[in-house]
């Protein structure tokens, strides 16, 4: 059983100029690609491991960026990963609200969760809703649950920067 469940009807009827609001007001370039990551900057959710496949990955994918949505303890250390070179192409937008999240996600192409301790990561289930692909790992409960390897998605061992680094090449394909 799901724990809760997000508000799916809002997630279908997605206003495109909301969409086009979205990506002015945090600066995203309308027509490029975009890993998506939603939550907490907390260590389990391993968003180093995920800056830095992005980092590893970056050169050979110039049409790709990463957008993070969230905050907490490791904002600062995660933004300080980051290269001035990089910083337009990896962004991180704090936190959205949940009624702005509908807008979020038809903005972005993949979802990686590269989370090893999730309950049950929303979302899983408002990307899947959304459409978008997804890369997680094989210890995301809920991406256990609905994310079908090769189908709608890849899963990958946790804290592996080059399993991540390829699971976001494959995706690209």
């Amino acid at each position: 059983l799901f724990p809760n469940e997000p508000d799916y009807s809002a997630l279908h009827k997605v206003d495109r100029a909301l969409v086009r609001e979205f990506l002015e007001t945090h600066g995203l370039e309308p027509g490029r690609k975009r890993f998506l990551f939603c939550g907490r900057l907390t260590p389990s959710a391993r968003v180093n491991v995920l800056i830095d496949a992005f980092i590893s990955i970056s050169v050979g994918l110039p049409d790709w960026d990463l957008v993070i949505v969230g905050d907490g303890e490791l904002r600062g250390d995660l933004q300080a990963r980051v290269s001035a070179e990089l910083s337009s192409r990896i962004r991180f937008i704090g936190c959205v609200n949940a009624d702005r999240m509908s807008s979020c996600y038809p903005a972005c192409d993949v979802l990686v969760d590269p989370s090893d301790d999730n309950p049950w990561g929303m979302e899983i289930n408002e990307a899947i809703a959304c459409g978008l692909a997804l890369i997680a790992t094989t210890v995301n409960r809920s991406a256990i649950e609905l994310v079908r390897h090769r189908d709608n998605g890849l899963l990958v061992a946790p804290r592996s920067v080059p399993a991540l680094a390829q699971a976001m090449r494959e995706v690209t394909r």
